[in-house]
């Protein structure tokens, strides 16, 4: 801390009597803001300028004479090509004739237009103004983009503002292995491609995975936590990671390097605390669309998993090349000593190999070990059950099925010529999607194995682009989700989830937030919901919904809130009284005993059901319970509310619900001795809430107990910097007790 805010001083003594303008301008590059320092900067007064084009007052030129405004402007043209900010740097001619260098940063608007700010060229002072308007624009840009896509965009807006030479963004992979490199921008692509994953504790991003906090070195040469050596060799000195987190769990990280020293750390680390939200949003948004589409191809295969398996296990390939952009894939799943491969006919661009049996399968590294591998370069490397014919320059992509640290088969994602750098751009997602297809194949092989065996042996490839034949006869039921009770999820008419985003299911169908007109209608909703089963009176929503106004104004305008309402949620059909916004006069109610699935429901039915189980003694129920709970849990109750006091109680109760699900989930693991299991609910619940000491304390021993005894010294360290930073206090006496057994011995001791 002590070196961040010396450079801080140091930075601001540099830059001390420099002034910066800022101006706003419109789509079509006419001023709409201009401040005083503008006007003193280029000699023009805010009268004139004002409605006036910005190429015209600016009128810069280039070094060689040309102009550098109106659409030869860089800023402009890299706000056209879709970026979010750029930099023109020019040369204006000064009241006396002699001629000025200065830098024009432009900073992309929502209305097409950007905010503007002057500068002298050699002053690269950070503005809070300018940093926010970025962050806002790329929040607005990234939302609904492919991940890739919105990744390329936050990294190249992080390089712009912090004038980084490189960025990368990392993901976690499934069940927290590791995580995978998935983007890199900026320069020296190369040498940042020396390794491409990181274990937990291994590497700067490794240690950002394992503590959820940032790490950073501005002595990169000298730190032995930095594992790529040719990067060192490029002259970088300052790396720096942060975390990428949603409100679930640890997302993967963003990390900048730089060859210069003088970096302003603590400015850094908030950009990229600041754009993780956004991205971490991206992120959760993608996983959450390979889950869904997962859930609907593997859905039912129990029911006939001779023919069924089969063809889920294509569909899931097809996805699988899909996402990753291969040419071709196969799969193979040792069944019953034979090799089990998904079929599809008629597909011979992928190269022929001979079919693997189980044995074969079992040596090929991914499975073996239950992290995915890059097969590219010399074939007599490889090991002998991967050496399948492959075009030259081309590459194989083995990806495991785990499922609870079983490896159940193996999936290969062909590549035909290998680009700069192996394909891990999506391996994660991929990782993903193959965990949840070896969830299904373990249960049809659990439910198989007692049964008389059926000889299975298919073979077939996958080519990028070929459809998938389905049978005609046969619909794709919709997924189930986890902690289903009563009423199934998929069953239920109307789907309702509140932890997160309040989002809407009618009939199988998520209702986009474009086809809801009124902003106004979900919050009815959400107030409805937070009251259900118990009626509201008419004026008391509408203080809810325009507080401080007058109900007789407002009446009309409810009324049509819950005309649009009803819209949505009753069915067409209804033959009678309202399903589910029921009213007795002008007493509005939310009804939940019609075909209704409400996740807030189902979280509370879960942790009874849990709390149930443990008095009862059954372990193993209470633990599936709280782990389906917590699974509901994907955000805060109806976050986009954040500042509504209707729902803040109800907000509070379920977060605090979870994280006494997140807690005894630590405990019930940590009492059967699986450690891992442990800590890994300790840390999701620090997530949730980071100054949770008893929940530091759960990991720091979780830790100690599995032999990381460095690991758990390091987290009370965590512990005491946040509650001194946040909180101004020093950790409890039990904590500190903790600690010093902890210094003391290497494990905890029997009984104790």
């Amino acid at each position: 801390m002590l070196a961040l805010d010396k450079r801080k001083r140091s930075s601001a003594a540099a830059h001390e009597g420099s002034e910066t303008g800022h101006f706003a301008i419109d789509a079509e590059r006419r001023v709409i803001d201009w401040d005083e320092a503008a006007a003193r900067l280029l000699s023009v007064p805010r009268h004139e300028a004002l409605g006036g084009s910005c190429d015209r007052l600016i009128g810069s030129k280039t070094d060689v004479g040309r102009s550098a405004c109106g659409l030869a402007c860089p800023a402009w043209k890299a706000l056209r090509a879709g970026g979010i900010a750029g930099t023109s740097r020019m040369l204006v001619r000064a009241p006396d004739g002699t001629w000025r260098r200065l830098a024009c940063d432009l900073v992309a608007l929502p209305n097409g237009g950007a905010l503007g700010r002057l500068r002298s060229a050699d002053d690269a002072a950070p503005n809070l103004a300018h940093d926010l308007a970025g962050i806002a624009a790329l929040t607005a840009r990234v939302s609904g983009e492919p991940l890739q896509q919105g990744l390329r965009h936050a990294l190249d807006f992080l390089l712009h503002a912090t004038v980084a030479d490189a960025g990368e963004a990392f993901l976690a992979e499934p069940h927290g292995e590791g995580v995978v490199r998935t983007c890199h921008h900026g320069r020296f692509t190369r040498a940042f491609d020396q390794v491409l994953r990181f274990d937990p504790g291994e590497g700067l991003p490794g240690l950002v995975l394992s503590h959820g906090q940032p790490a950073y070195t501005d002595h990169l040469p000298e730190d032995q936590r930095f594992l790529r050596t040719w990067v060192k060799r490029e002259g970088f000195s300052t790396y720096v990671c942060t975390p990428l987190t949603s409100h679930r769990d640890m997302l993967g990280c963003l990390a900048l390097a730089f060859r210069r020293s003088d970096v302003d750390l603590e400015r850094v680390l908030d950009l990229l605390r600041w754009v993780s939200t956004p991205m971490g949003l991206v992120v959760e948004t993608a996983l959450a669309h390979l889950r869904e589409v997962a859930a609907v191809f593997l859905h039912g295969v129990e029911d006939d998993p001779e023919r069924r398996l089969p063809q889920a296990l294509r569909a899931v390939l097809q996805e699988m090349v899909r996402v990753s952009r291969a040419d071709g894939g196969e799969v193979y799943v040792p069944w019953q000593g034979t090799g089990l491969r998904s079929l599809v006919p008629g597909i011979d661009a992928v190269p022929r190999c001979p079919v693997l049996g189980a044995d074969a399968i079992e040596r090929c590294p991914a499975f073996a070990s239950g992290r995915a591998s890059i097969l590219h370069g010399r074939r007599e490397s490889w090991p002998l059950a991967c050496r399948g014919a492959t075009h030259p320059g081309g590459a194989w992509c083995c990806i495991p099925m785990s499922c609870d640290g079983q490896s159940l088969g193996v999936i290969r994602l062909l590549h035909r010529r290998l680009r700069s750098s192996p394909p891990y751009e999506n391996i994660a997602l991929i990782e993903g999607l193959a965990s949840l297809a070896a969830e299904k194949v373990r249960d049809v092989r659990d439910r198989r194995a007692q049964t008389p065996p059926v000889d299975v042996a298919l073979h077939g490839r996958l080519q990028r682009d070929v459809a998938v034949p389905e049978p005609a006869d046969e619909a794709v039921p919709p997924p189930l989700r986890p902690g289903d009770r009563g009423e199934r999820h998929g069953e239920a008419r109307l789907q309702i989830r509140c932890f997160g985003p309040l989002e809407l299911s009618v009939d199988g169908a998520r209702v986009a937030p474009t086809a809801i007109r009124r902003k106004r209608v979900m919050t009815l909703l959400g107030i409805l919901l937070t009251h259900h089963d118990q009626p509201q009176c008419k004026d008391a929503l509408i203080e809810m919904l325009w507080p401080g106004a007058n109900p007789d104004v407002r009446t009309r305008q409810f009324h049509v809130l819950v005309h649009e309402l009803r819209k949505l949620l009753e069915p067409q059909n209804r033959g009678g009284d309202w399903l589910y916004l029921r009213n007795r006069a002008d007493r509005y109610a939310f009804s939940t005993q019609s075909s209704c699935w409400i996740d807030t429901l189902e979280f509370r039915a879960l942790l009874e059901l849990g709390r149930k189980a443990e008095a009862a003694h059954e372990e193993q129920a209470a633990i599936g319970a709280y782990e389906a709970a917590a699974d509901l849990y994907r955000g805060d109750y109806i976050q986009d509310e954040p500042f509504a006091e209707w729902c803040w109680q109800t907000r509070e109760q379920l977060r605090e619900g979870c994280l006494g699900a997140l807690g005894r989930l630590a405990a019930l693991w940590g009492a059967l001795g699986r450690w891992d299991k442990s800590a890994q609910w300790a840390r999701r619940a620090l997530l949730l809430d980071p100054l949770r000491e008893e929940m530091h304390r759960a990991l720091m021993y979780a830790l100690w107990a599995s032999g990381r005894r460095d690991e758990a010294a390091r987290q009370y360290k965590a512990c005491a910097h946040l509650l001194r930073e946040r909180l101004d206090l020093t950790p409890l006496p039990e904590t500190e007790q903790l600690f010093a057994r902890i210094r003391a011995t290497p494990r905890p001791l029997p009984g104790r």
